[in-house]
């Protein structure tokens, strides 16, 4: 692996897009869309459990501590990126990028589950729900909702202490009475408490790129000696205990893992065989939005005439891997390039001014 690493410092740039952090977006994302694959499977009580399940059970509680913490640390790089922009520039971004889709997609699971409920099970419609839009305690999209808090507050605490911001914010995920959330309309449990942990992890992945670290370190075998020990410490601790996957005393082991997770996407986005994942990370956004709903809505009608777990889950991962695949392709396609309208208001906002600037007698 150290060979395939010859210059770390530069593989490590963040001014420009990295091919190894879309590997390790598009991991992170195939380890989410395993994760949702797997729970509409298992919610389907009708179906006997099997090895091949059990397997996939296994996997995904082992690698839950890893799975959000590394897409919110990814997601961190790209504050002073944007910053550079400048601030109207940033906040616009996160206005046309992460409000409006969010918004979108947060309607659209809102519609499907509730006409399920209401179609399919005679129940009431939840407005309660409508409530999660607000404090962002939604089904899937909580992740935006999230993002934008994140971003919006990070350039604020960018010149306290690193190590305070941890601290605090680590002790505030841990002691929120994780209770409290039972007794308040349209919270999902424990929303606030993950909510200061992941921002620990964006936090930090801000901290990493405008602190110009040298990281050429991770290539010593010490290092990457340590970050194994971590790696096998979270998985054993994952898969052998009921610990919260947010619990603050994972963050130092799955900050030891960064040097293996940095080392070994650098060298795969050097292959052509990492293709796969580069396209999942580079459409990220498609594939975590699309998959869901599409799987959402199979889960129902295909756990009425198939009888296999294994079958069911095979099912949903491959068209929760083919469909955001076509949205993806066709996006980027004139013909069909009003998919964009799904995933982001930006050009269609723009188009809207140059159009009224166009129209203008004054222009």
């Amino acid at each position: 692996m150290t060979s395939a690493v010859k210059n770390t410092n530069e593989a490590l740039n963040f001014d420009n897009r990295q091919s190894w952090i879309d590997v390790l977006r598009g991991t992170s994302i195939l380890l989410v869309m395993l994760s949702h694959s797997y729970g509409f499977t298992a919610f389907d009580k009708n179906l006997n459990q099997n090895a091949f399940i059990d397997v996939v059970s296994t996997v995904n509680t082992s690698v839950e501590a890893f799975r959000m913490e590394i897409m919110f640390l990814l997601s961190g790089f790209l504050v002073e990126r944007g910053l550079k922009k400048g601030k109207r520039q940033y906040l616009t971004g996160k206005l046309h990028n992460i409000v409006y889709p969010f918004l979108v997609w947060s309607t659209i699971i809102f519609l499907l589950k509730q006409a399920g409920a209401v179609i399919f099970k005679g129940e009431p419609i939840e407005w309660e729900y409508l409530l999660r839009f607000l404090i962002g305690s939604t089904d899937l999209t909580w992740f935006l909702h999230e993002l934008l808090l994140f971003y919006l507050i990070t350039p604020l605490l960018s010149r306290l202490n690193v190590l305070t911001v941890v601290l605090v914010s680590c002790a505030m995920s841990n002691l929120v009475p994780r209770d409290i959330h039972d007794n308040l309309p349209g919270f999902n449990n424990t929303f606030i408490n993950d909510l200061f942990y992941y921002f620990t992890y964006f936090f930090l992945g801000n901290y990493i790129t405008k602190s110009n670290l040298s990281l050429s370190a991770i290539k010593e075998t010490k290092v990457q000696l340590i970050s194994l020990a971590a790696i096998s410490t979270i998985l054993v601790t994952s898969h052998f205990t009921d610990i919260a996957k947010t619990w603050p005393g994972y963050l130092p082991l799955v900050l030891a893992s960064l040097p293996i997770f940095f080392l070994a996407s650098i060298a795969a986005s050097r292959s052509p065989l990492s293709s796969p994942l580069k396209y999942l990370g580079e459409n990220s956004i498609v594939f975590y939005l699309v998959h869901y709903p599409t799987q959402m809505v199979l889960a129902y009608f295909l756990g009425k005439v198939i009888s296999d777990k294994t079958a069911l889950f095979l099912l949903l991962l491959l068209v929760g891997l083919l469909v955001p695949t076509l949205v993806s392709i066709g996006r980027a396609r004139d013909e069909f390039r009003f998919l964009n309208i799904f995933f982001s208001s930006q050009k269609y906002f723009l188009l809207g001014i140059r159009r009224s600037a166009q129209a203008s007698p004054a222009s």
